[in-house]
């Protein structure tokens, strides 16, 4: 098994909220592509695999 210390660098989501509302509103880009979020739950999902 593999450990790693990673640092959590503290943040708000308000940055993310307004970029969706930039998204909806004004058709902005999108800040997390459909294909990202896949990726990340993919990663998700692998890393909790063995917790179930």
């Amino acid at each position: 098994m593999h450990e790693e210390r990673v640092e959590t660098v503290r943040s708000t989501y308000v940055g993310f909220y307004e970029a969706l509302y930039e998204t909806v509103a004004h058709g902005a880009p999108q800040l997390v592509t459909p294909e990202e979020t896949i990726a990340q739950l993919r990663i998700l999902e692998d890393a909790t695999r063995d917790l179930r």
